[in-house]
Order: C-alpha cells, then structure tokens, then sequence
C-alpha cells in the first residue's frame, strides 16, 4: 500500500481501460462515416421528391443539405487523421444501416408535407417555374458565404406562410 505501489496499480487499471476505449471508438468512428454518408443520400433524395411537390420546401431541404456538407467534408477530413493514428483498426468506409424505420438511415425516404404547407393555389406561375428555380439554384451558388442566404430563407418562410 505505497504511494509507488498505488500509482502503478492506476497506471495499470488505466491501460486496461484504455484499450476498451480504442476499440469501442475504432466502431464509433465507421458509424460516424456510415452516419455522414447516409445523412446525405436521404437529404438528396428528399429534395428529389419535394421538387415536384413543394419547390420551396426542397429548396429550404438543399440549403440545410449545403450547409450539412460543409461539415461533412470537414468531419471526412478529421476521420481520416484519425484513421493514421496507431492503434485504429477499423475502415472510415461508410458501411451499411440496419435501422429501419421513419428517418431512419436503411429506409427509403418518404416525404409526407403537413397539410398547412401545401399551397393553396399555384406557387409559382407554370410558365417559367423552370427558370424561376434555376435561378433560386444560380443566386444560392453566388451566396455561398451565406450573407444573402438568410434573406432568401425568409421570403420563402413568408411565402410559404402565406
């Protein structure tokens, strides 16, 4: 029961534990990628589908998406470092879910719109909808540095109160 006796013995225990958490991260971090891989194939496929439903929505969908995959190419930079580091056993591939279920990252997206966001009357006049939405797409490139992005974000919030 001496202080040198004592410290090893935490030194030890310490160890021990260590190598459980190496490996308990080592999952973590393939399910982070999985995670980040399948964030952005639902977001995508969400967009799909409200196009033709709710243009508005999907554009608001793609701007969250763009925003996610700033991140994403950061967290894919930061998982990578972490995979050079001695002791990672595992893959940053992205595997594959098995939660299945609303949202859930193995189910296929399915967008169900409330009915107090679907409008009234025709959102947009048909002839031009095209250009009106390329152009949405052109000024949402131009305003990367997201200045302009928050006022484009409440004029659809207002239209589509309206």
């Amino acid at each position: 029961a001496t202080p040198t006796g004592q410290h090893t013995m935490d030194m030890y225990f310490k160890m021990r534990q260590a190598s459980k958490k190496i490996q308990h991260l080592n999952i973590e971090i393939h399910c982070m990628a999985t995670y980040l891989h399948d964030k952005e194939l639902y977001l995508t496929e969400c967009q799909k589908q409200l196009q033709l439903m709710h243009p508005a929505l999907a554009h608001q969908v793609g701007v969250h998406w763009n925003i996610c995959a700033r991140f994403t190419s950061y967290h894919l930079c930061c998982l990578h470092e972490i995979s050079t580091l001695l002791g990672f056993t595992e893959s940053i591939a992205p595997g594959e879910s098995i939660k299945e279920g609303p949202g859930a990252a193995a189910s296929a997206a399915a967008m169900c719109i409330s009915t107090k966001l679907l409008p009234v009357g025709p959102t947009m006049m048909e002839e031009g909808k095209d250009e009106v939405l390329q152009d949405l797409e052109e000024e949402e490139i131009a305003n990367a540095d997201g200045k302009d992005s928050h006022v484009l974000e409440a004029i659809l919030q207002v239209a589509g109160d309206a």
